[in-house]
């Protein structure tokens, strides 16, 4: 099938009794490409694809909201909880079936315990 192929892409012809001689830089040239795009193809794939990172509002709206009122949000958000208070509540949301990729989970982090302004804005709070 792989001859066939070559023969194909390369124009030559092959009758019966007679070796095909295919020049090497003949080959290289046409299935380089070939094998660069196919290489392309295998090594990207929707998993890998990395999406643009969300604003702090936007993650809490999509990944917090969904299960809890903002205001139970907010007021611990008010309090000024630290990273290790939120990482531990992240945790805790985990175990009760939250799904967070490990980049949202830090970016939660981040976002809840250093009060960014999409989250006071989403609390009604000013900065």
């Amino acid at each position: 099938m792989v001859l066939h192929l070559l023969m194909l892409l390369t124009g030559a012809h092959l009758t019966p009794g007679t070796d095909i001689i295919l020049k090497p830089e003949k080959i290289c040239r046409i299935m380089l490409p070939v094998v660069v795009m196919l290489l392309q193809f295998s090594l990207v794939q929707p998993s890998t694809v990395i999406a643009a990172p969300l604003n702090c509002g936007e993650l809490v709206k999509n990944k917090c909201i969904k299960c809890h009122y903002e205001t139970r949000i907010c007021q611990k958000v008010k309090k000024g909880r630290g990273k290790g208070s939120w990482k531990n509540t992240i945790k805790s949301m985990l175990r009760h079936g939250a799904v967070l990729s490990k980049a949202e989970q830090k970016d939660l982090v981040v976002c809840l315990s250093t009060a960014d302004g999409k989250v006071l804005e989403l609390c009604g709070m000013d900065k």
